[in-house]
């Protein structure tokens, strides 16, 4: 009988909890060195403490994000899928450091391609700390606009989102870049002139970096992520895009 696969916790990929502690410390010291001999060196640490664990990490959120949202993406793939590359892309760049220093995860919703600014939940894991959200971040002129509309147009509806009492007690109330002046289009005295001069629609919370190799993590994840869907929600519809 074949063997099940497993994480470097040590728990099969069915019952995944949390991520190795040797994670951040492999991220800690490719931050000191920061080069492909010494990454060459350490590949077999990397793909036990890193990339393979955190693969099982996205395979375990998957039946958890379907119970959220059908229509978002956990893509369990080494290259093109959540998890972002290891490998830096130093072509245009004066940064010539060939790695990045951290691991981002992405569920993108479905119609969203990689690259695009589109709603997604995401972890990011670094060693001086962890952010978990979601929502729409740095979207494209039209998408902005889309979404300013739709909170001009559903004012009760995007400030139950906004003032929701597990979203402000999850995150603290929404997050990201605001424009100096109204959008062009809406009046200066709107009444949600505030909202609709947000950049950025989305939502996130900061742990200690420890957080990632502590029981029950994968729950915290998905916690959170159930605080973030109405909001989710709100910007796949202000996109035309279900949820």
């Amino acid at each position: 009988m074949p063997r099940a696969a497993t994480s470097s916790t040590g728990a099969a990929r069915g019952t995944f909890d949390h991520l190795p502690a040797d994670l951040l410390a492999f991220l800690t010291d490719l931050k000191r060195h920061n080069d492909r001999d010494w990454f060459v060196s350490q590949k077999a640490r990397f793909e036990s403490s890193v990339q393979t664990p955190v693969l099982h990490f996205v395979e375990a959120m998957a039946p958890r994000l379907r119970a959220i949202s059908r229509h978002l993406r956990a893509d369990a793939r080494k290259a093109g899928g959540s998890v972002s590359r290891i490998h830096r892309d130093t072509r245009f760049s004066r940064d010539k450091r060939p790695f990045t220093t951290y691991v981002n995860v992405e569920f993108r919703h479905a119609a969203v391609e990689r690259g695009e600014h589109g709603p997604s939940l995401y972890v990011g894991i670094q060693p001086g700390g962890i952010m978990i959200g979601g929502g729409l971040f740095h979207p494209d002129g039209p998408s902005a606009l889309a979404v300013r509309k739709h909170i001009a147009a559903k004012g009760k509806a995007w400030l139950r989102v906004r003032d929701d009492p597990t979203l402000r007690d999850t995150f603290g109330g929404l997050a990201g870049d605001r424009l100096s002046r109204p959008p062009a289009g809406f009046p200066a005295d709107h009444p949600l002139v505030d909202d609709l001069k947000r950049k950025d629609f989305v939502v996130y919370r900061t742990l200690d970096a420890g957080a990632i190799a502590r029981p029950g993590f994968i729950d915290e994840v998905d916690t959170t992520f159930r605080a973030a869907a109405p909001l989710m929600a709100f910007v796949c519809a202000a996109l035309d895009l279900p949820f």
